[in-house]
């Protein structure tokens, strides 16, 4: 299990904090950090009418920062202004939520079902997009490793079970080593 740490969670920490090291900007004290307009342009599959709450990811809370609703065609606009470069959550429930890093100035379009999160795309902001890129393979992993514990149990009184476990246990190793 430590191994499947280091090689799947650890650079995910160190993502993060990295990521985070940009929200710690300190203006210059001779002038205040100027701040730029972000701009969201968004279609959500079947949000039609649906709300679409952006907030921001602080250490221990989201705060909000806007709730548009979707045209008829599910598309919707959000604009806010900041200094900084911080994470946001956009999402339409309460049943999960995309991870945007944005920075100060940012266009970005974006494309999904917020229901299902999975997947969707995001154009026009670095840091998002490399977010979606780690979120889809995390999805990806931890999706095969829920089929090969669905095959485990599923194969436990089969009579080959140690033969089935033992590919079970390469696929695993695989998986773990990618």
């Amino acid at each position: 299990m430590c191994f499947f740490f280091k090689r799947f969670y650890l650079p995910v920490i160190i993502f993060m904090m990295t990521g985070c090291r940009f929200s710690h900007k300190e203006p210059s004290p001779n002038h205040e950090a100027r701040q730029e307009t972000v701009v969201i342009q968004g279609n959500v599959k079947n949000g039609a009418g649906e709300p679409v709450y952006l907030d921001e990811i602080a250490p221990r809370e989201f705060i909000p920062v806007d709730t548009v609703y979707c045209n008829e065609e599910g598309e919707f606009s959000i604009r806010f202004a900041t200094n900084r470069t911080a994470f946001y959550a956009l999402r339409s429930t309460l049943k999960g939520y995309v991870t945007l890093l944005l920075e100060p100035g940012e266009k970005v379009r974006f494309s999904g079902n917020l229901e299902a999160v999975h997947p969707y795309s995001i154009k026009g902001s670095e840091g998002s997009e490399l977010i979606r890129e780690l979120s889809a393979e995390h999805k990806r992993v931890i999706d095969a490793m829920a089929e090969i514990s669905r095959k485990n149990r599923a194969s436990l009184h089969h009579p080959d079970y140690q033969s089935i476990k033992l590919q079970l246990d390469r696929t695993f190793d695989s998986l773990a080593s990618a």
